[in-house]
Protein backbone atom coordinates (compact mmCIF):
# COMPACT_ATOMS: atom_id res chain seq x y z
CA UNK A 1 0.00 0.00 0.00
CA UNK A 2 1.08 3.35 -1.02
CA UNK A 3 0.15 5.95 1.53
CA UNK A 4 -0.15 9.71 -0.08
CA UNK A 5 -1.46 13.18 1.71
CA UNK A 6 -3.37 16.27 -0.06
CA UNK A 7 -5.02 19.45 0.69
CA UNK A 8 -8.58 19.27 0.28
CA UNK A 9 -10.70 22.98 -0.02
CA UNK A 10 -13.91 23.35 1.30
CA UNK A 11 -16.50 23.71 -0.87
CA UNK A 12 -20.68 24.51 0.18
CA UNK A 13 -21.27 20.67 -1.49
CA UNK A 14 -17.81 19.24 0.42
CA UNK A 15 -14.31 18.86 0.51
CA UNK A 16 -12.07 18.31 -3.38
CA UNK A 17 -8.44 18.08 -3.65
CA UNK A 18 -8.19 20.91 -6.29
CA UNK A 19 -4.72 21.50 -6.43
CA UNK A 20 -3.41 21.03 -9.23
CA UNK A 21 -0.16 20.52 -10.94
CA UNK A 22 1.27 21.84 -14.57
CA UNK A 23 -0.26 19.03 -16.51
CA UNK A 24 -4.02 19.82 -14.60
CA UNK A 25 -3.11 16.39 -12.00
CA UNK A 26 -4.13 16.48 -8.45
CA UNK A 27 -0.77 17.29 -5.99
CA UNK A 28 -0.49 14.62 -3.89
CA UNK A 29 2.23 14.67 -0.78
CA UNK A 30 5.01 12.09 0.22
CA UNK A 31 4.02 13.34 4.15
CA UNK A 32 1.82 15.19 6.21
CA UNK A 33 4.53 18.03 6.91
CA UNK A 34 5.08 18.49 3.36
CA UNK A 35 1.42 19.21 2.82
CA UNK A 36 0.89 21.27 5.64
CA UNK A 37 3.84 23.45 4.84
CA UNK A 38 2.46 23.84 1.21
CA UNK A 39 -0.88 24.57 2.52
CA UNK A 40 0.72 27.47 5.32
CA UNK A 41 2.90 28.70 2.46
CA UNK A 42 -0.21 28.90 0.05
CA UNK A 43 -2.33 30.73 2.15
CA UNK A 44 0.17 33.54 4.04
CA UNK A 45 1.38 34.11 0.35
CA UNK A 46 -2.30 34.73 -0.62
CA UNK A 47 -2.87 37.15 2.29
CA UNK A 48 0.49 38.85 1.76
CA UNK A 49 -0.18 39.16 -1.51
CA UNK A 50 -1.05 43.41 -2.75
CA UNK A 51 -3.54 42.19 -4.99
CA UNK A 52 -5.56 40.12 -2.49
CA UNK A 53 -9.26 41.61 -1.15
CA UNK A 54 -10.24 38.64 0.98
CA UNK A 55 -8.37 36.62 2.94
CA UNK A 56 -8.11 33.17 2.95
CA UNK A 57 -7.84 30.88 6.01
CA UNK A 58 -6.55 27.52 6.69
CA UNK A 59 -9.69 26.12 8.27
CA UNK A 60 -10.86 26.85 4.55
CA UNK A 61 -8.59 23.42 4.07
CA UNK A 62 -7.80 20.06 5.42
CA UNK A 63 -5.37 17.74 4.61
CA UNK A 64 -5.88 13.84 4.30
CA UNK A 65 -4.23 10.68 4.39
CA UNK A 66 -4.91 8.34 1.93
CA UNK A 67 -3.76 5.18 0.21
CA UNK A 68 -3.16 4.63 -3.23
CA UNK A 69 -6.38 3.71 -4.36
CA UNK A 70 -8.73 5.96 -1.98
CA UNK A 71 -9.92 3.21 -0.51
CA UNK A 72 -9.76 4.81 3.21
CA UNK A 73 -8.55 8.56 4.20
CA UNK A 74 -7.78 10.02 7.57
CA UNK A 75 -8.42 13.39 8.01
CA UNK A 76 -5.21 15.10 9.94
CA UNK A 77 -6.05 18.76 10.19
Amino acid sequence: MINKYEVQTKFTYGWENVWLDDKEKPIVFDTKEEAQSELKNNVDDWNRDSNTKHNIFTSDYRVIHTDKNNEFWVIIS
